[in-house]
């Protein structure tokens, strides 16, 4: 049974802590609609990201290498950019269309 505004408005702080813990979402109703809280779990191909480590392992002669057998552009950065994900085969989290469509791990969500 949903929760109404008020209620989860006195107890906003208990309420958020257990969805936090337990990961059971919590409806409240609001002028005749259910909306619904809900704790997200992150991409797990973003833990990496989220735990701070933005660092390349391997040398940038390895990535160089596989930077220049991308042919599908001109663009050195891109190049680059896709050589790095492509050497571990990493997901690439990006806007560009070209990326995504020469790289099979590239991802955007609209």
């Amino acid at each position: 049974m949903p929760l109404t505004a008020s209620k989860l408005r006195a107890d906003i702080y208990r309420i958020l802590d257990q969805v936090l813990e337990t990961g059971v979402p919590i409806e409240i109703e609001r002028h005749g609609k259910i909306l619904k809280i809900v704790r997200l779990k992150p991409p797990r191909n973003w833990t990496n990201l989220l735990h701070g480590r933005l660092f390349c392992e391997e040398s940038f002669q390895h990535v160089i290498t596989l930077a220049l057998q991308q042919t599908w552009t001109r663009d050195p950065f891109d190049r680059i950019i896709v050589g790095q994900a492509a050497l571990q085969q990493r997901t690439l989290v990006t806007k560009d269309r070209a990326m995504r469509g020469h790289y099979p791990y590239a991802v955007w969500d609209e």
